[in-house]
């Protein structure tokens, strides 16, 4: 045993400190990190927490999910920040997802078709938000994060939150496929999934933080559903065994979102492409310590990154 390390305790010596945690939990209405916007989120889980996977075929939204998730934590409580590793998106593209989901502005406006005076001055009243909440928001990317190990983010976190005084914190790692191995790695690809999932379990139990990881699933065949099965996620079962919860994002097939908004279908599929946005689910499809599996029904107005509780469409 490492000398640094105390022995292990037997149970009635974990009573005591057992209860001195519940005591804490005592008349509180969640035990993780509460987002509000997504309120059936928020009750299924009783806040973020844990180690989080979030899954789903390319293209649905993930990023703009989790990127939204993390915004909102922020907004919700001030003493809580959000820290990003994006290991393929630039950190100014995150940057303009944010203004289009606080300005409501789709992305071609804001970045190239300011139109009236309307656009701007919802644009300047997001700027300014984003510069409050951007104290406690950092974004990492390979430009001002080269070497993106478990060590170097523990780092990077705790920096954040003593500059921002931020008490809590949500981890957000995008994506996990790709988070690197350590250097002269020669072994399979199992044993690298395995890896990582544990280094993602490293920056949970160290960090003390709710930790919220993007995965790949694999991609449906030519006219075939995504499922939202556990089995879909991409890499070895640990990635689905490991963490604390499971969220896998499902796009609605047409024919069930064209039922959903209900009359002519040519017609509702136009307005669905006019507004920019589509249907999807969010299974909660694992989760530990009270938290509910279930399903819940969003609108994702993918071109403001945006995403909105229950099917929505005269927004």
């Amino acid at each position: 045993m490492d000398e640094q390390t105390a022995p292990p305790l037997t149970l009635n010596h974990e009573l005591d400190e057992d209860s001195r945690r519940l005591e804490l939990l005592r008349g509180r209405t969640a035990m993780g990190l509460l987002q509000a916007t997504l309120p059936r989120l928020d009750a299924a889980t009783l806040g973020l927490r844990g180690l989080m996977l979030l899954a789903a075929a390319p293209n649905v939204g993930k990023t703009a999910l989790a990127c939204q998730l993390g915004l909102d934590v922020v907004r919700q409580d001030p003493e809580t920040c959000f820290l990003v590793l994006s290991l393929e998106m630039p950190r100014l593209d995150l940057l303009r997802r944010l203004l289009c989901n606080l300005s409501r502005l789709e992305w071609r406006n804001l970045t190239l078709e300011l139109s009236g005076q309307a656009d701007r001055q919802a644009l300047d009243e997001a700027r300014q938000e984003l510069a409050v909440l951007g104290r406690r928001i950092l974004i990492l990317d390979d430009q001002n994060f080269p070497r993106p190990t478990v060590e170097n983010i523990l780092e990077a976190l705790v920096r954040l939150k003593q500059d921002s005084g931020a008490r809590r914190a949500l981890l957000l790692v995008d994506y996990l496929q790709v988070f690197p191995l350590p250097p002269g790695w020669t072994a399979g690809q199992e044993e690298a999934d395995h890896w990582r999932v544990g280094a993602m379990k490293t920056l949970r139990d160290r960090s003390g933080e709710a930790v919220l990881v993007i995965s790949e699933a694999d991609k449906p065949g030519p006219g075939q559903p995504w499922t939202a099965s556990l089995q879909e996620v991409r890499g070895s079962s640990r990635a689905v065994y490991t963490p604390d919860m499971v969220f896998l994002l499902q796009a609605l097939g047409e024919e069930e979102a064209l039922r959903e908004i209900g009359g002519d279908p040519r017609t509702a599929r136009e307005q669905m492409r006019q507004m920019g946005l589509a249907f999807q689910r969010l299974v909660i499809a694992k989760g530990r310590e009270g938290v509910e599996r279930q399903s819940i029904n969003l609108t994702f107005f993918h071109r403001q990154s945006r995403f909105a509780q229950g099917f929505r469409v005269f927004l």
